[in-house]
């Protein structure tokens, strides 16, 4: 289920819900993590969570090899306007960061190619959470230009809502 107001252009409401057929089985690379409740986990600038995924490990390494072993990385959350203002040097000064993205990353911590729709996941108190869904990026972990993530606490009501849905229909 693609999110209804999902845009193309700005990415906004970057995010949908898939619906398995039967549960995952949990395994060393496939386990369940929590969803926060709005304000539960810290979303503040230098808030230190981790992104994992099977994309590139390199930036312009497009011979169309992926990892095969997941990777993780940690990352520092990034303050909403100044993640903006580095995002304006490459998009122009019209760029709006929606209110829906979170932006992490540093110096050569970020995600990457193929990364697309993994997990950002913050730890507290001993608990992981995930705060993001990896969106988009410039390059990959390039000096003052973080990754960009849909922000879950911004679809809590829709993905409970959706979740909902989907027992109703299934009876």
């Amino acid at each position: 289920m693609v999110h209804p107001q999902f845009n193309n252009l700005s990415l906004a409401n970057d995010i949908a819900l898939l619906r398995f057929v039967q549960p995952a089985r949990r395994r060393p690379h496939i386990d369940v993590v929590c969803m926060p409740h709005p304000g539960q986990v810290s979303e503040t600038e230098g808030t230190r969570c981790v992104v994992t995924g099977w994309g590139r490990k390199l930036e312009g390494n497009f011979d169309g090899t992926h990892s095969v072993i997941l990777k993780e990385i940690e990352v520092p959350l990034w303050d909403d306007a100044k993640c903006q203002a580095a995002l304006k040097t490459q998009f122009g000064p019209n760029f709006v960061l929606p209110s829906t993205s979170i932006c992490a990353g540093a110096e050569g911590r970020d995600a990457c190619d193929g990364d697309g729709g993994g997990p950002l996941v913050c730890e507290k108190e001993g608990q992981w959470f995930q705060v993001g869904v990896v969106s988009f990026g410039i390059g990959c972990g390039r000096t003052n230009l973080p990754g960009v993530y849909t922000r879950l606490s911004a679809f809590d009501g829709w993905i409970h809502e959706t979740i909902r849905s989907f027992k109703t229909l299934s009876g």
